[in-house]
């Protein structure tokens, strides 16, 4: 029940502080692809008209009260109309109560997609691979290449935007002492409304079956915001996810500052 209530008053916080802030900003955006999601923002079939520069802050506190933070750098940028390409970067700390942890760069996310014309529906294709560059013995990584291959499937209807998508990642095999690896499928819907021209309300549900022998699933569900400055030119963001499986976090919070060009 405390997690329960440290949840609500997350998520009354976090819509409290910034829809005063949305309601003084009218000025409209540069249009609905620069509105993205916050656990999937590469499985999604939409190109962003330009480019996407991302300072984001992650704090995860993981089972057996574990706890993980990412500073990272997300880039997105369009390589044509209809292809989107982009990288995450950045640093990693974890805090556990038992066995190895420490402190170092991350893993590094290396994603492309094509984005098939089309009207209200667009579906898309791509790809992410995940770039071994965390350090294994601190447990920050599994020191192996992940590959993972998706699909997705977005609809901007007049009043909200509906988002999905499915794939699969195949998963690098991991070293002693952890489980053995097993490859994992992957699911994720979203709605992202409109509240204000230049602020989003953004409720995101993802789902990956386990990573490792005898893991668990993790499926979570991600309640956000997204605002646009004056201009169009950037803004911010964050969410609070809220866990549905044993296999998630027990609860995380993100926070981005981005600019669009």
């Amino acid at each position: 029940m405390s997690r329960l209530r440290m949840i609500v008053v997350g998520v009354s916080l976090l819509l409290s502080g910034w829809l005063p802030v949305a309601a003084q900003n009218t000025q409209t955006p540069s249009g609905r692809d620069t509105r993205r999601l916050f656990q999937r923002f590469a499985q999604d079939a939409v190109v962003i008209p330009g480019g996407w520069l991302e300072g984001q802050f992650d704090y995860s506190n993981l089972p057996n009260n574990n706890d993980l933070y990412n500073l990272d750098a997300l880039i997105a940028f369009s390589a044509g109309k209809y292809i989107e390409a982009g990288l995450r970067f950045g640093f990693s700390s974890l805090d556990a109560s038992q066995g190895p942890d420490g402190s170092g760069f991350g893993d590094i996310d290396l994603y492309g997609k094509y984005v098939f014309p089309g009207g209200i529906n667009r579906l898309a294709l791509g790809g992410l691979l995940k770039v071994p560059t965390a350090d294994e013995e601190k447990n920050l990584g599994t020191g192996s290449p992940d590959l993972q291959a998706f699909g997705a499937w977005r609809a901007n209807f007049e009043a909200v935007t509906v988002t999905a998508n499915a794939g699969i990642s195949f998963n690098g095999s991991t070293d002693s002492p952890l489980p053995p690896s097993e490859d994992s499928v992957l699911l994720g819907a979203g709605i992202l409304l409109p509240l204000t021209p230049a602020t989003t309300f953004v409720l995101e549900w993802s789902f990956e079956t386990e990573q490792v022998k005898g893991g668990d699933n993790d499926s979570r569900l991600t309640p956000g915001i997204q605002s646009m400055f004056r201009g169009g030119k950037g803004g911010l963001r964050g969410a609070i996810g809220i866990p549905l499986s044993d296999g998630a976090p027990d609860w995380q919070l993100i926070f981005g500052a981005f600019y669009t060009y």
